[in-house]
């Protein structure tokens, strides 16, 4: 498959690798802020906040973390570490590098 081909349909080279992650929350936590805490971790970092949903405690979200060449498995580890720290989160687990694509199947 020619680059230009591959690049159009985010293949090879191209792919985005993402990573799913599921947070236990605090109670009494303000989901609209620790999403736009977690939005601004992500981006300032080079990746892109996807989605997520939740209930009252546990909330889940998707973060695509970049092609083979920006290292997507440190960014995935970076994100990882941070969300521990985060004060509004009781628990994390983070799922394994796939492709974003394939994700929203």
């Amino acid at each position: 498959m020619k680059k230009r081909l591959r690049k159009k349909l985010r293949a090879g080279e191209f792919t985005v690798y993402g990573a799913a992650y599921d947070l236990t929350l605090n109670a009494a936590e303000d989901l609209e802020n620790l999403i736009g805490d977690i939005v601004e971790f992500v981006e300032d970092n080079g990746g892109t906040y996807a989605g997520g949903y939740s209930d009252s405690t546990i909330a889940r979200c998707f973060v695509e973390l970049g092609t083979t060449g920006e290292d997507p498995a440190g960014r995935r580890v970076a994100v990882l570490e941070w969300l521990k720290k985060h004060a509004a989160i009781a628990s994390v687990n983070a799922g394994e590098l796939e492709d974003s694509a394939e994700f929203f199947i």
